[in-house]
């Protein structure tokens, strides 16, 4: 297995997706088993920390992946989170088994104090406050707001507080001394080490410590000291999306864990990871919408010539005194020159002037019937000017009916990264403290600030590790049990998503728990985050044109022509004319000498009037600082942010997030984050979840919730059904059931705030197959766009990263009302995704036996 994760480590990397990667959410113990782990009906890569959004999960856990750019607040960390069976997700189960952290150490039992943890364990910050319902996930990289990803196996295990953990303590397996093999170099390092050390650091053997203790989120991915390596591959298409293969995954190159015990009674654990990383991640979106109007286009030909006496003109010098003049200019319509898009006459030719002399053979030409323009010698007298398009009506002889499509363009790069993790854990007899620290280099092809990263993340990685001080007491031992609420706090600091580490440093610390507490001591812990987050650019265009159906057709034409002397019907003709600044009006009823000719065509063209409709999103990676601290208590978890992204245009922010367990299976989770600069990924928003859990049984249980979501500074869509997924201010209702392997969901919609989603009604049905696989179908409306399909998965055997193939169908409805003739106005899209993956070892978050 080695060998094959050696060969393959630029093929093996984290999934791919964002939705693919394992997301670190808050973790938190329950009293009671889990209910089967259901993943969320929902889709969208996108990609926004927006997010996008941002899955942005919508009450009867209808869930939105916003594609496009990270959303802020909770549910940044929880956007891909697995919750509880409360809610409606399809089901992908992954159990933890009671685990024991072993020292591997010759620990005697005299040196142990306070062997058991408390039961009651500290809660976490749900994996999201609800957001708005959206379709299920696909796989693809997600934008500012992001495409949808269906999981990996080993995406399955989330640090969330609907997991039943429940890791007690460092096992008191007494180990002698005399067990241990050591090398020659082992026991010199003893002999050396007697005065520092009561046991010297020593490797542990991985199957004796759980992934509890040492799961850590890596870019989306949650990495143990189990993880050996992930791979997926995937393969997108449809009628309204271009075809798009991807690949991820994730490489061990070294993972260890040293335990030690020292003089002054300081257990000490210290892990360490290399890990090589491979994503595939958005880097253009084209959305182009094509809308086909019928229309007839009217067009006009208009023709007159006027010549009068040359005196009119102001010609007084010409010998002939019977001569006439052009009493307007000579002016040509230039054919050739009609712009076949917008069907205008972009050019007009002028062959003569006003008060030109007119020959006699001239004037015969033009007295001749019909309309005469052209005459001896090529002179030209008189307007001809033809106009294609002066003015249009819908509808035409070929239909009455509009036509709208819709397409997605989506360009791929990829990331090859390096990262380094480590996390020290010390422990004395009264509290411990925890030091985690990641330092990354992650390349990203074709990134247009690759320069200006590249540096960064090179001076970066001088940056120092977080090792933790801590005193100890030569008179009172080490308590190895694990302080659960410590790992709590440090698993629900908030992380930006679809993000990559550069650097990020992290202290926490926690009282042990007292045999006469009834609860474990809450935890603090702070955290530094340095890396790259993405911006995307975005460019909105429209433009129209016309494509003709049939040649034109006269609707009427009249026209008459004569003059003074002769037997036709002349024109009665008036010039205005500026001469020496001053506008004089020449009449033909004034002159006794003159002749007009005047004529007009009026036609019709049958036409389509195309419009595009184009969204253009460029993803650009751009430094990202963020500092977050929690506070993690028995029974609430709050939750503090801030940070700052160096765009072109800077983004600043501020949020806090609180999650309370009001009574036992009630919970209450809001989030309020407020940006400086916010666009369609990075918005300001507040919003809050309240939920009641009743369970009648290991394998049944009702739950009810409402949720809302309102955004103050709302970057509205460029255009209507542009996207998939849009970001909406949300009131709802509703309640998930489950009973065995069956579950469903209803969630009831009110549009009672501004730019909400409509009134409406989600469902969500799902069935796991006994571990080996689940089929679930959702059906999810929003504001312009209605989304259903199904989402299906098998697998080998039913542990996490067993060999897994995934399909999913999404059918999307994007509705823009109707045409002119009162038809619907919709636009449908499918969307068909595969992908297979597997990973090393089965279950990277289940302690071996």
């Amino acid at each position: 297995m080695k060998l094959f994760w050696t060969l393959s480590v630029f093929l093996s990397a984290e999934v791919l997706l964002e939705g693919l990667a394992v997301r670190a959410e808050p973790l938190q113990k329950t009293s009671q088993q889990a209910d089967t782990t259901l993943l969320p009906v929902n889709l969208d890569i996108g990609a926004r920390e927006e997010t996008s959004n941002p899955i942005s999960q919508q009450a009867a856990d209808l869930v939105l992946l916003n594609s496009e750019s990270e959303q802020q607040g909770i549910s940044d960390s929880g956007r891909r989170g697995v919750r509880d069976s409360s809610e409606a997700y399809i089901s992908h189960n992954v159990s933890l088994d009671r685990v024991s952290l072993q020292t591997n150490l010759a620990v005697a039992a005299e040196e142990i104090e306070g062997k058991s943890s408390s039961n009651t364990t500290p809660p976490s910050l749900p994996p999201q406050v609800p957001t708005q319902p959206s379709k299920p996930i696909e796989i693809e990289p997600s934008f500012i707001p992001v495409e949808f990803v269906l999981p990996s196996p080993a995406e399955s295990f989330k640090i969330s507080p609907d997991f039943s953990i429940e890791p007690s303590s460092f096992s008191q397996d007494k180990v002698r001394l005399e067990d241990v093999q050591f090398s020659v170099e082992a026991s010199e390092l003893v002999l050396k080490a007697n005065a520092q050390y009561k046991r010297i650091p020593q490797i542990i053997a991985k199957e004796r410590l759980p992934p509890f203790f040492t799961a850590v989120p890596l870019n989306g991915t949650l990495v143990s000291h189990l993880t050996e390596g992930e791979f997926s591959t995937g393969y997108k298409f449809g009628n309204g999306v271009n075809e798009n293969f991807l690949i991820g995954g994730l490489y061990a190159v070294k993972s260890q864990i040293k335990q030690s015990i020292s003089r002054d009674n300081i257990f000490t654990s210290d892990q360490t990871g290399l890990y090589v990383q491979l994503k595939t991640v958005p880097k253009r979106r084209e959305i182009t919408i094509t809308r086909i109007d019928p229309q007839t286009v009217n067009g006009l030909q208009f023709q007159l010539s006027f010549t009068g006496s040359c005196s009119a003109a102001g010609r007084f010098n010409v010998p002939d005194p019977n001569a006439q003049c052009s009493l307007t200019p000579a002016l040509t319509s230039d054919r050739s020159s009609i712009d076949p898009d917008t069907l205008q006459t972009t050019r007009i030719f002028q062959a003569g002037s006003f008060g030109d002399v007119v020959s006699p053979e001239t004037l015969r030409i033009l007295a001749q019937p019909g309309f005469q323009s052209i005459g001896a010698d090529e002179q030209v007298v008189g307007l001809d000017l033809f106009f294609p398009n002066t003015g249009a009506f819908e509808g035409n002889a070929q239909g009455n009916r509009s036509a709208l499509n819709r397409f997605e363009d989506l360009s791929n790069t990829y990331t090859l990264g390096l990262y380094r993790v480590r996390q020290v854990y010390k422990s004395n007899a009264k509290k411990a403290v925890l030091g985690r620290t990641l330092h990354g280099v992650t390349e990203i092809l074709f990134d247009r600030n690759f320069p200006a990263n590249t540096l960064i993340q090179g001076a970066a990685q001088l940056l120092p590790d977080v090792v933790p001080k801590l005193k100890g007491d030569p008179d009172r031992s080490a308590v190895t049990n694990l302080n659960q609420s410590l790992i709590f706090s440090a698993n629900n600091t908030r992380l930006p998503e679809r993000s990559f580490v550069i650097y990020q440093a992290g202290y926490g610390e926690s009282k042990h728990p007292q045999r006469s507490q009834k609860q474990e001591p809450g935890a603090v812990f702070n955290s530094l985050w340095l890396g790259l987050s993405p911006v995307a650019d975005r460019v909105f265009s429209i433009a129209s044109r016309y494509a003709v159906l049939a040649p034109s057709r006269i609707t009427s034409a009249v026209g008459a022509e004569g003059g003074a002397g002769t037997t036709g019907t002349p024109l009665s003709v008036l010039s205005l004319v500026n001469l020496d600044n001053t506008v004089r009006a020449i009449a033909s009823s004034n002159l006794s000498n003159y002749y007009t000719q005047g004529y007009f065509t009026f036609f019709e063209t049958d036409v389509n009037r195309i419009t595009t409709s184009k969204l253009v999103e460029s993803v650009t990676y751009y430094p990202h600082i963020s500092l977050t601290g929690n506070t993690t208590e028995p029974n609430r978890v709050i939750r503090y942010y801030g940070g700052f992204i160096a765009s072109p245009v800077p983004k600043a922010y501020l949020g806090v997030d609180y999650s309370h367990d009001l009574q036992k299976d009630l919970r209450l989770s809001t989030s309020l984050i407020g940006y400086v600069n916010p666009d369609r990924d990075y918005f300001s928003k507040a919003e809050s979840r309240i939920e009641k859990v009743f369970r009648f049984s290991p394998s049944s249980s009702l739950s009810l919730f409402g949720s809302f979501r309102y955004v103050f500074d709302r970057i509205k869509d460029a255009g209507n059904g542009l996207y998939s997924n849009p970001v909406d201010n949300f009131v709802s209702v509703g309640l998930t059931g489950r009973i065995g392997p069956f579950s469903a969901g209803i969630t009831q919609f009110f549009d009672v705030l501004p730019s909400s989603v409509p009134n409406g009604t989600g469902i969500n049905l799902s069935v796991d197959l006994a571990g080996r696989g689940s089929l679930s179908g959702y059906f999810v409306p929003q504001r312009g766009v209605t989304n259903y399909g199904i989402l299906a998965s098998l697998k080998l055997n039913p542990t996490p990263n067993a060999p897994t193939l995934s399909f999913s169908w999404n059918r999307a409805t994007f509705d823009f009302g109707s045409d002119a003739f009162n038809n619907a106005l919709n636009a449908t899209e499918d969307k068909f995704q595969v992908l297979f993956s597997f990973g090393s070892p089965s279950n990277p978050f289940k302690a071996k036996a």
